[in-house]
């Protein structure tokens, strides 16, 4: 893998490439179409920006750092940002202006232009992580018992809301050892790991909360009324006021939940993420990873001939305070990719205004269809939704986005006078005259990265038989050479990797290796396994509980599983909670066999495929490979 989950900037004179050619950029026509010549044949050719990556024949980069394996090193490169954050969007930049920074962070101007140089050509927080040179020069580390004994002296004195003095926590570090019969360290070793502690970690920790967001939170454009598309994007949830129907037997199924995202500058949907599961973190991941990527593939996939281009790199992510909004998973990612995130202060509605009113647009186009709930009982009536209710999941979510692209960003908006879409032009243009030689953005030459940026992850050991994750085990060649691995720096404890899993079908997880920084997809080890997701796994966790039976026995949680679909085959007559599972199932089988299907059209490059469509007909395919080859971006499956 080479640039993995970062976005490219062209300029004039650049050399790209685009559908198996190869060209010279002459000019930029606007920030989504540009004008090229052929380097082979000197034919010219319009060429479309979401198409566009390096050539071939550029040296790969460097394999950018995974957020959560170097997490001390974070603080350092968030320091480096904080110092370079002025001058990143301040183009064309003096010398002064420069000299000015490097004197406010204490370093020379050439250490400046370092940092700026790594910044530019790799747009992401992790490019500025210092490089590893083993231990400092003359330094030697400490007893890792009395580092331990610091650790827990910050923990009761300096990381309290009583906001203990650092000579407190000195004093406690020197009673502790002495308790403990080991020789205290010197008071500036304590004063040197309480000054390593991140500020704005030790200020919530405090109860300073707002204190730390204010001083410490990174902003780029402004909220309300941001300046430029992409640079603020508020995203929620709502359950559609609609009820809709099962594939099955179109019997009613339920209100389907739906996460829109907004960019507030040109009031663009973004994004959007339809699902009959409330919202989660992983929802919410799938939503925003969309919002950055291209979505050609996925309109092609629904059948939908319209044009969606509205994609790129987040400034600000906007959101309330809901509980998938505040996790580890998508907190760390957003990080990764330089995203300002922002959780609505409790209690103040009128900060995620144009979301809401949004949804309420949504909501009035929702009442036109058939089997619509209506806002209250009272408007509602003697309407029965589950009688009058005919649209599957499919056909919603396709008359959604058909929505969305033909109507909403299409249609004039009366805050604008004009359609989000030519708002959308307008300022990207505007904002392309500041740009030196017209910059323009390129997709991420491996958007599967960054959408795995934003899936739930864990660490695991590997053992004899494999990764065990949720009681399944996965296997694959690639995990041969890391059998029981000893830690590189705890040599008497096992290696733990990290590891991804999307939850909408757990029989494959992706592992990365460390050394390489790629992932590598990883199957069941038992190929023959369904597809299942994991509310759907751990529901059969839960009946065997229930049963006494035993939830070690993977052969046996399996067997159950197939015994619970039968037995909600035959009640989808009876109950819409049955009929709600079995299409929850279908999701789960459906993405299950295009995601396989496409990695095993990436393992065989030499036959061509034309999309998703080409392959989900086919039967699921378990020859995943293992060298971490993902589907290019025209194919993925939000």
């Amino acid at each position: 893998m080479s640039h993995q989950g970062k976005f490219f900037y062209f300029g004039l004179g650049a050399i790209v490439a685009c559908d198996g050619r190869t060209y010279r950029v002459d000019k930029v026509l606007d920030h989504a179409t540009l004008l090229g010549q052929d380097v082979a044949t000197n034919e010219w050719s319009h060429l479309k920006a979401s198409r566009l990556s390096p050539p071939p024949a550029d040296q790969p980069a460097p394999a950018v750092p995974d957020l959560v394996t170097h997490g001390p090193a974070y603080d350092v490169a968030q320091r480096h940002y904080q110092a370079i954050k002025p001058l990143v969007d301040n183009v064309p930049r003096t010398k002064a202006a420069v000299a000015e920074a490097a004197k406010a962070a204490g370093v020379s101007r050439a250490t400046l232009y370092g940092w700026l140089r790594l910044y530019e050509d790799s747009p992401q927080l992790s490019s500025l992580i210092p490089a590893t040179r083993g231990p400092d020069r003359g330094g030697r580390k400490l007893d890792p018992r009395i580092e331990a004994i610091i650790e827990a002296a910050m923990l009761k004195k300096h990381r309290t809301k009583q906001m203990h003095r650092v000579t407190e926590t000195v004093a406690e570090v020197i009673s502790m050892c002495k308790s403990a019969g080991l020789p205290p360290p010197h008071g500036n070793s304590v004063r040197a790991r309480v000054a390593a502690l991140p500020r704005a970690r030790t200020l919530r920790e405090r109860g300073r909360r707002d204190e730390a967001r204010d001083r410490f939170q990174p902003i780029r454009g402004k909220f309300p009324g941001a300046d430029w598309p992409m640079a603020t994007i508020q995203m929620d949830h709502t359950p559609g006021n609609v009820m809709l129907v099962d594939d099955a037997m179109r019997l009613p199924l339920g209100r389907p939940w739906i996460t829109l995202a907004l960019d507030v500058c040109t009031r663009t949907i973004v994004g959007l993420y339809v699902s009959m599961e409330r919202p989660n973190a992983s929802t919410t991941g799938n939503c925003v990873s969309m919002v950055m990527l291209p979505k050609e593939g996925y309109l092609k996939r629904l059948g939908i001939d319209a044009e969606w281009d509205a994609w790129g790199e987040i400034g600000v992510l906007h959101m309330d305070n809901a509980k998938e909004f505040r996790g580890t998973v998508l907190t760390r990612a957003c990080v990764e990719h330089g995203i300002d995130l922002q959780l609505r202060p409790v209690k103040t509605p009128h900060y995620g205004g144009h979301i809401e009113r949004l949804m309420g647009t949504m909501a009035e186009e929702l009442r036109k269809l058939d089997g619509t709930t209506f806002a209250n009982p009272k408007e509602k009536g003697s309407y029965d939704s589950d009688k009058e209710a005919t649209m599957t999941f499919s056909e919603f979510e396709r008359y959604l986005v058909t929505w969305i692209c033909k109507v909403y960003n299409a249609g004039i908006h009366s805050a604008l006078g004009m359609s989000p879409n030519a708002a959308w032009d307008l300022k990207a243009a505007q904002r392309m005259d500041g740009e030196p030689s017209g910059l323009v953005r390129g997709p991420p030459k491996d958007p599967e990265r960054l959408r795995l940026d934003f899936m739930k992850f864990d660490h695991r050991v590997v053992d004899r038989s494999g990764i065990r994750m949720e009681r399944i085990t996965y296997w694959d060649e690639v995990l041969k050479l890391r059998i029981e691995e000893p830690d590189p720096e705890h040599r008497k404890l096992k290696r733990k990797f990290l590891i991804r899993q999307d939850p909408r079908d757990i029989t494959r997880i992706w592992f990365l290796d460390p050394d390489t920084n790629v992932y590598k997809c990883i199957p069941t080890r038992d190929l023959g396994r369904p597809a299942v997701s994991l509310w759907e796994w751990r529901a059969v966790t839960q009946h065997r509980k229930e049963h006494g039976k035993a939830t070690f026995d993977e052969d046996a949680m399996f067997e159950t599983l197939e015994e619970l679909r039968k037995e909600r085959e035959g009640s989808l007559m009876k109950t819409k909670a049955a009929r709600k599972h079995h299409q929850r199932t279908k999701e789960a089988e459906r993405h299950g066999a295009v995601a396989r299907a496409k990695e095993a059209a990436a393992a065989r490059p030499s036959k061509v495929v034309t999309g998703v469509e080409g392959l989900a007909g086919r039967p699921p395919s378990h020859d995943a490979p293992s060298g971490g080859s993902f589907a290019p971006f025209d194919d993925i499956d939000f």
